[in-house]
């Protein structure tokens, strides 16, 4: 940059400026004139890309680079700050050159200059530049690496045109370049990284141009002075590989990913992580190379369908089976698409939406092993989208966001084997509408991770969900894995999650929000679990010897039981809240001595009122257990004419049923103890693997809470905005 001295006029009048004359007192005083103008430099380190630094003794020295236009300076840093030095002789301007230290010299090789590369060689020797001639070196490239081993320099690989990299290895001696030839060598390749570590130098990635994709390039080569060799480093899928482009399980103890490159016509690769590191398999048959396609695990075994090529739609149906791919032949079958979603519920996968033409459908398919089916569920069910993600949480299938028409969607829907129920949230706290997101369970709780807004940028939040209400839990994430189109599957305890750049594993470590212990000594998933809606969830959803046990309500191993449970002014009161052997069991429902027992149970104005709550020899007893004008009554608890009522107290198809059986906007908290839409709702509720059971419930918020980066990997671009 240069800067003008010129006139500054004030309140006294004309000053002198350095490096500018003025001219005698003029007799007039209309104005005054210069006789002289001098242009000074003004020494500016600007920003720039593709220059090079390296040491030499204790300064670090800068040369040339990319701004504005191509520079040709040198600078020093002292460990304080830059001084441009103005050596007697300079190399010409370039960016992309490369420098290392020999002795008590810099030795800089090449780069590209304003109009072609060059193939030069300058040293540096802390005060002037002085060019080697009459040399035989390698030709001209740029972006090349070279490194200094023992006594001589060690230049690989370059680009001698804007598309033509090479594999050639060359030392320099601090005489003279002389190519060596060894029997094994990296790929051609530039812009690689080169370093020094002990008897070696080591390289990793560079570009070529042509890898899948990006070009970018993740090997890990040595060089020991007479030959390079590969290592066998710790493996990721390629950089260049996104997310969007595969979809991730879990069998077993492993976490498989599927995943193939847009664009590319091979095979679709096969990547497993054992929670340290990936390890690519090679099966004997895979589906084609494709994306946006949809894959979930039953079994033992993974189930693939659908997706696109560059030129076609596909509608082919493929199983994993620990070591090989099988294309499957079903009688029937979804028409060929991209952009559906599918999970697993039992035996059977449940696949939505898509885009089989140019337009999205809401159809629902279901696999039973070996066909599909088409559900014939009427309305409501979703509208018709693509890029949603479904997971399965203990109980049903649960389906988040996707692409509706020109917008995306913020909505929430189960499935349960038969129809789609809209699962309602609080208007206050949701995630906002996306598409493309992770979603995965983890011991009860739904985590969901990043996506694309309407805009198709990224979000990089984080929210669980623990079957009534979301939490945004990105505040208390320690790191955020960078934007991409995230897969994420359980493994173990905790979350792993590929974004086609990085592998990010998550822990989920949950106290009381008051920061004591908690006092459920109960592992996550050890029995049964509230089921329907997120009907008592919390940390011992309905817990006890046979809580709620009958058609539906509320089964589990243990009602309601812990010093804690609906404690207090909140439904089902005090330590012995649903207390005793046979609280709400079988027919004659909260039975039994002990149903709901003493003068303080579901005491108060909230949950079943009255001085004894449902106590007596059988409490809730009868074809209409807390039936009658009194059953139930009070303010809020069990509401409705019948609540709790029907052949088994808590029994029926949705046992405490109604818009809000045993309402209230708290779970077990406030006048409406047993919170939620519809607490204990379904025939089948309190059923399954995991019922909300990672200490999230309504009175509990997570902490230690966040995303580990398992391995930093380069690069990673992005696909293409659809449709």
């Amino acid at each position: 940059m240069r800067l003008a001295y010129g006139l500054s006029i004030g309140v006294l009048g004309l000053a002198v400026i350095p490096g500018c004359r003025a001219a005698p007192p003029a007799t007039s005083t209309t104005r005054s004139e210069l006789t002289a103008v001098t242009w000074k430099e003004v020494p500016l380190l600007i920003r720039r890309q593709g220059g090079t630094m390296a040491t030499l003794g204790n300064k670090v020295v800068l040369f040339g680079g990319l701004g504005n236009n191509v520079h040709g300076d040198t600078w020093e840093w002292d460990g304080t700050g830059w001084t441009r030095k103005s050596p007697a002789a300079s190399p010409p301007a370039r960016n992309g050159a490369v420098m290392a230290a020999l002795g008590s010299k810099l030795v800089l090789f090449g780069g590209e200059g304003p109009t072609a590369p060059l193939n030069d060689t300058w040293e540096w020797d802390g005060t002037n530049w002085a060019q080697r001639t009459g040399l035989v070196g390698p030709p001209a490239r740029y972006w090349h690496g070279m490194e200094t081993l023992a006594s001589k320099i060690v230049l690989f690989g370059g680009s001698t045109t804007a598309a033509l990299y090479n594999a050639e290895t060359w030392e320099w001696d601090g005489t003279a370049w002389t190519q060596r030839t060894p029997a094994a060598s990296p790929a051609p390749r530039g812009a690689q990284m080169m370093a020094t570590v002990s008897t070696q130098v080591v390289l990793f990635g560079g570009y070529d141009g042509v890898a899948p994709g990006s070009g970018m390039l993740g090997d890990t080569w040595s060089w020991d002075g007479t030959t390079w060799t590969e290592r066998a480093a710790a493996v990721t899928p390629p950089g260049s590989y996104l997310a969007s482009t595969g979809q991730m399980i879990t069998l077993g103890n492993r976490a498989v990913l599927a995943t193939s490159d847009e664009g590319d016509d091979q095979t679709l690769e096969t990547w497993e992580f054992d929670g340290a590191a990936w390890t690519r398999r090679t099966p004997a048959a895979s589906p084609s190379a494709r994306t946006w396609y949809a894959m979930t695990a039953i079994g033992s075994k993974g189930l693939l369908f659908g997706g696109e090529t560059p030129t076609a739609k596909l509608g082919d149906t493929w199983e994993w089976d620990g070591s090989n791919w099988t294309q499957l032949s079903p009688a029937a079958s979804p028409s060929a698409r991209w952009g559906a979603t599918m999970a697993t519920l039992g035996t059977h996968a449940v696949l939505f939406g898509g885009v089989p033409d140019t337009v999205a459908v809401g159809e629902t398919w279901v696999w039973d092993g070996a066909t599909w089916a088409l559900s014939t569920q009427p309305a409501p069910y979703p509208l018709a989208r693509w890029g949603a993600t479904m997971t399965f949480d203990g109980n049903r299938v649960v389906m988040v966001g996707g692409a509706v028409g020109r917008s995306v969607s913020a909505e929430m829907w189960g499935w349960d084997g038969a129809t789609w129920t809209a699962i309602p949230f609080s208007i206050l706290t949701y995630p906002p509408a996306r598409a493309l997101e992770g979603l995965v369970t983890v011991g009860g709780t739904i985590v969901l991770y990043g996506g694309r807004n309407e805009l198709a940028s990224p979000l990089l939040d984080t929210w669980t969900w623990d079957g009534t209400e979301w939490h945004d839990v990105t505040p208390l994430t320690t790191a955020s894995p960078q934007p991409g189109f995230p897969v994420m599957t359980a493994l173990g305890d905790g979350v792993v999650m590929f974004n086609g750049s990085e592998t990010w594993t998550l822990s989920l470590t949950n106290v009381p929000s008051d920061g004591g212990a908690d006092s459920d000594a109960s592992p996550p998933d050890a029995r049964t679990g509230a089921g329907g809606a997120g009907g008592i969830a919390g940390t011992s959803g309905n817990t006890g010897t046979g809580g709620s046990v009958g058609a539906g309500g509320g089964a589990g191993t243990g009602g309601n039981a812990r010093a804690g449970g609906n404690a207090d002014a909140s439904g089902i009161a005090d330590a012995s809240g649903n207390a005793g052997t046979g609280g709400s069991l079988g027919a004659g429902g909260s039975a039994a001595t002990g149903g709901n027992a003493r003068a303080g149970g579901n005491a108060d104005a909230s949950g079943i009122a009255g001085m004894s709550g449902n106590a007596g020899t059988g409490g809730n007893v009868g074809a209409g257990g807390s039936a009658a004008t009194g059953g139930n009554a009070g303010s809020g608890g069990n509401a409705s004419t019948g609540g709790n009522a029907g052949v088994g107290g808590s029994a029926g198809a949705g046992g405490n049923a109604g818009t809000s059986g045993n309402a209230g906007a708290i779970e077990d908290a406030g006048a409406g103890g047993h919170a939620g839409t519809s607490g204990h709702l379904g025939t089948g509720q309190s059923t399954g693997a995991a019922g909300c059971s990672c200490d999230l419930g309504g009175s509990r918020t997570p902490s230690g809470f966040g995303w580990m980066p398992l391995s930093l990997i380069f690069g990673g671009a992005l696909v293409r905005r659809r449709r």
